[in-house]
């Protein structure tokens, strides 16, 4: 029994996102089988769905991941300034953290030693963050 995927693009991205001994297992069973194609074909959608769902769970892990990273850095470099923090949330304007251009160096310097990226040197018509949730997206949105 020949099996059509739905679409040569969705399993290409099949292929990148999951381990490739998964799909080589379904497709294996897919050409074995004497079910009905529609029912093969479910099978594969259906692993579709679950592999971008793992993927969209990994990637709000890294996202939030990045945010605490920036955050205990943020307060990590207070205490060494002996800058008082006012609680940091996504509305705070940078300018009311405290910090002066040196903090921010600092902070920037070690987010691109920590992470391996400065999202601020990477494109020439990157905009400058006016507040802390700007700046943790400008560190989330950096293209692989």
């Amino acid at each position: 029994m020949r099996v059509t995927f739905p679409s040569s693009f969705a399993f290409q991205y099949l292929e990148r996102l999951s381990s490739i001994s998964k799909i080589r297992r379904l497709v294996a069973s897919i050409a074995f089988t004497n079910e009905p194609k529609s029912s093969a074909t479910g099978g594969l959608i259906s692993l579709f769905r679950s592999i971008m769902a793992s993927h969209n769970l990994n990637k709000a892990k890294q996202s939030m991941s990045v945010r605490l990273r920036i955050i205990s850095e943020m307060q990590r470099i207070a205490g060494e300034q002996q800058v008082t923090l006012p609680p940091l949330d996504d509305g705070l304007s940078l300018h009311e953290t405290g910090f002066d251009s040196l903090g921010f160096a600092i902070l920037v310097a070690r987010l691109e030693d920590d992470l391996g990226i400065d999202p601020f040197t990477i494109s020439e018509d990157a905009a400058f963050p006016l507040t802390i949730g700007d700046f943790i997206r400008a560190y989330e949105n950096v293209p692989a």
